[in-house]
């Protein structure tokens, strides 16, 4: 059976003290994704897709 590779659209934060996840497709912390947010950025990562931002979440 063919196997998928999941990569999960975020990224860790180059410095030791922040401890928030930093989404890798739109300007947005992780923790500010609705539950929109994360299933398209999600998808757009997923995808490899370039386009534009659906979060309604703070930055």
């Amino acid at each position: 059976m063919p196997t998928t590779e999941v990569k999960l659209p975020f990224v860790t934060p180059g410095t030791g003290e922040q401890t928030d996840l930093i989404c890798a497709v739109c300007p947005h912390s992780w923790d500010a994704h609705d539950s929109i947010g994360i299933r398209y950025c999600s998808a757009t990562a997923a995808g490899e897709l370039d386009r534009g931002c659906v979060c309604v979440g703070k930055s």
